[in-house]
């Protein structure tokens, strides 16, 4: 095929996909989840503000004479919120990335065993969070997190015990803060004892805390000891 037939195919994609994505546009407008500018899911500004938050040490937890630290990437609140939201809820599952680029460099900060195998396990998304969205917002982040840590990997080892009552309720009933404090570490199923020299545990909205501890105490009662717990965000106790 002639070099110029070639060009014009190009030029007629090109322009093809500009013309599609400017009737998305009208169709579905496309605003920053942080600040609702248009054209972007989520704006330059808003992207390197998300990225530059100090990392927030939490109170950890004490699990079998060990000592877990908790790390943060930011408050739960403003554009890290709403992005949150979006990830969640929106279907927006690239912003994921950005809602870690902080917290994951502190991961890499840590000292670890040279070409120890890390292993990234996420709290598992609730029955019904799991139904509504029909993915796990705590998976994409950990896998997130494993892309950009040597020798690391995201495995969903941790899942919750399907128990007839609560998958009655779960498709309708909320959660309260009372109801997440109730949370038990038999309440999840350990499906595997990998070895790793390092497990790290994900979670995206750390509100009690109550959840991922339970999580936690689970894996150490399977023989799987956490190093560190890092969230996509936290809700300060006031």
């Amino acid at each position: 095929m002639p070099k110029s037939a070639d060009l014009g195919r190009t030029n007629f994609l090109v322009m093809a996909k500009t013309l599609l994505v400017s009737l998305l546009a009208l169709v579905a407008p496309v605003r920053c989840s942080g600040c609702g500018r248009a054209d972007s899911a989520l704006c330059g500004r808003c992207m390197e503000s998300l990225a530059a938050e100090q990392v927030r040490e939490l109170a950890g937890f004490v699990i079998g004479g060990n000592s877990i630290p908790v790390v943060s990437a930011g408050i739960y609140a403003g554009a890290r919120r709403q992005v949150i939201l979006d990830f969640k809820n929106g279907g927006q599952r690239r912003l994921g990335r950005t809602l870690v680029i902080a917290v994951t460099r502190t991961l890499r900060s840590r000292p670890v065993q040279q070409n120890a195998d890390i292993l990234v396990v996420p709290v598992p998304a609730s029955i019904r969070g799991g139904w509504n969205r029909g993915y796990s917002p705590s998976l994409l982040l950990a896998r997130e997190i494993a892309q950009a840590i040597p020798n690391a990997r995201a495995s969903s080892i941790v899942v919750p015990r399907l128990r007839i009552k609560a998958v009655l309720r779960s498709r309708f009933a909320t959660r309260s803060r009372a109801t997440r404090l109730q949370r038990s570490p038999s309440d999840y199923v350990v499906r595997a004892r990998p070895r790793a020299a390092d497990v790290i545990v994900v979670d995206d909205v750390a509100v009690t805390g109550a959840t991922v501890r339970a999580v936690c105490v689970a894996l150490v009662s399977a023989g799987v000891h956490p190093s560190v717990v890092a969230v996509a965000a936290d809700v300060p106790d006031r």
